[in-house]
């Protein structure tokens, strides 16, 4: 840990906040934005110790500003443990229980405890298990010292935690110790039955923050009937006052219950946030607008995929990002990113604007809106980065893209031309000319000329004035748009991709810098064209946020 001072890397586990130079009030994205700094510098292929350090202490605070918890309060817990016993940590080294990563470390101990503990942790742990009332410090001495005294009740440390929570359900060393055995030692086979054991120890608020990371870690490996029978089992034995901590949960797990859950039990799950779900931050309410996107996109959108590539790989991500877990799923996002980057004529194959033209019911709108969430989460995650592209270089790429296009425009020009030219034309003539030539030789000709004149007259007044603007006009608009959409399609867009592609900027500030340029060259009238597409074309969008991500 030489890039960080010692100084600061010495705050952790104490003061996460501190380490990530973090007001008390901060905010989740103000932590996204300070984790993603850190683990660009430490990442988990080269530097997994102290990625571990840091992605527990992100965690750690993450949660708790979720379920409410502000850190003014962490000096106040930090000293209520300056008198936990410090050699009971020594004792859970003997046991083979690593002590947790996050537990306060205390600066005094009781000297009289921990040196009985230390001398015969056998009559330790019997005297204090006789004790009527113990303070939470004993509680969590009676645990550490638990395995060394019967190494083969392994679900003897549980049992004394547990009923330390029970006599003292808000204490933060407890809580803590808890949270973190929860957390790293209990597999997904153990889960149901120590889950319904801390629902009956720990019954109120804080039980699904402590437990969380358990549900998750049950959702994602076993069967989604387990969980439902074993949230049920827990549910009825709390005895909430405040159903805020219980919406959070149910936010937390809905993105993977999304993909395993039925159709009943999600109607309760998001029926449980619409009802309770008032006065949640900014951040709370973005990710219930994720879920509710998703549970569209799997409805509506998810079945048409078929045998389409690049779907199948947005399809793959959403799913890992909604299922999977910490860091690995990061990583497995980012790589089916840097594909998307990379796989252009596909995306051009899949994402046609000409079809979305088609057929109306065809919407990507969903999908788009969801790809950008979690690309805006991975950058926030992983620090990623547009490139330094220096302004000149950016310039010229956008200058050679504008001439390059420019070609085009001609030839789209001349089809729009030669489309009003087809459509004017006949019917000018059809109405103004071709009835009095019919009557040419029926009737004398100063007849003729008279019957000409008078209907020329009406002829061109009907023209102008109702067929043209009433109905050629409107014929001219449609196809007016047909053929400046297949130019999109067939010229534009394949040349704003490899734009997006080479200039390593994001795509609205790329799309900016390419109009700018057309503005200054007095072409601005048909780049307005070109770029009202953009906006509605979500394979573009999606691949020029993906550049981001490249490796």
């Amino acid at each position: 840990m030489t890039e960080r001072s010692i100084g600061e890397w010495t705050r952790l586990p104490h003061d996460p906040c501190g380490f990530f130079g973090l007001e008390a009030d901060f905010d989740r994205r103000q932590l996204k934005r300070a984790y993603g700094k850190l683990i660009r510098q430490y990442k988990p292929d080269t530097h997994p110790a102290e990625f571990q350090q840091i992605r527990l202490a992100y965690e750690h605070l993450e949660s708790r500003q979720r379920y409410g918890h502000r850190e003014q309060m962490a000096a106040l817990e930090r000293s209520a443990w300056d008198a936990v016993v410090a050699q009971a940590h020594v004792e859970a080294n003997r046991a083979g229980r690593p002590a947790s990563s996050r537990m306060p470390q205390p600066a005094a101990a009781s000297p009289s405890l921990s040196q009985r503990a230390i001398d015969d942790a056998e009559a330790t742990f019997a005297e204090l298990e006789r004790k009527s009332t113990k303070s939470p410090q004993e509680f969590f001495v009676m645990a550490m010292l638990a395995d060394v005294c019967d190494r083969q009740d392994r679900a003897r440390f549980l049992k004394c935690l547990l009923a330390g929570m029970h006599d003292h359900p808000h204490d933060p060393g407890l809580c803590e110790l808890l949270r973190e055995y929860l957390r790293a030692d209990v597999n997904s086979d153990q889960a149901p039955a120590v889950l319904v054991a801390t629902a009956a120890a720990v019954r109120g608020d804080g039980f699904y923050e402590l437990t969380e990371p358990l549900w998750e870690r049950l959702l994602r490996e076993k069967p989604f009937e387990h969980f439902r029978a074993t949230l049920l089992k827990c549910e009825k034995r709390l005895r909430l006052v405040d159903e805020r901590p219980r919406v959070v949960f149910y936010l937390r797990v809905l993105r993977a219950l999304l993909w395993k859950a039925d159709e009943k039990f999600l109607r309760h799950a998001f029926g449980v946030v619409e009802r309770h779900g008032a006065g949640l931050d900014e951040q709370s309410d973005y990710e219930f607008e994720f879920a509710l996107l998703v549970r569209e996109y799997l409805s509506k959108d998810r079945p048409r995929i078929g045998g389409q590539v690049v779907r199948q790989r947005l399809d793959s991500m959403i799913r890992d990002y909604c299922t999977g877990d910490g860091p690995t799923t990061m990583t497995a996002v980012a790589a089916a990113q840097d594909e998307i980057a990379r796989d252009s004529h596909g995306i051009l194959d899949e994402f046609s604007l000409l079809a979305m033209e088609d057929d109306e019911t065809y919407d990507d709108s969903r999908l788009l809106r969801i790809c950008l969430m979690i690309a805006d989460d991975l950058a926030a995650q992983t620090g990623a980065e547009y490139g330094t592209t220096s302004d000149a270089s950016f310039q010229a790429l956008a200058s050679v893209t504008l001439n390059d296009m420019s070609e085009s425009v001609v030839e789209v020009e001349a089809r729009i031309g030669k489309m009003q030219r087809r459509i004017l034309v006949p019917a000018f003539l059809g109405l103004v000319v071709v009835p009095p030539a019919l009557l040419w030789g029926l009737a004398p000709l100063t007849v003729l000329l008279g019957i000409s004149a008078t209907w020329w007259t009406a002829a061109v007044l009907v023209y102008f004035l109702v067929l043209k603007p009433r109905y050629l006009d409107k014929v001219i608009e449609r196809r007016l748009k047909r053929i400046c959409l297949e130019g999109y399609e067939s010229k534009w867009r394949p040349r704003l991709f490899r734009y997006l592609q080479s200039c390593g900027q994001p795509p609205q500030a790329a799309l900016e810098r390419l109009y700018e340029t057309a503005l200054h060259r007095g072409a601005a009238d048909w780049m307005e064209v070109v770029l009202a597409y953009p906006g509605a074309d979500a394979g573009l969008i999606i691949f020029g946020r993906a550049q981001l991500f490249i490796s």
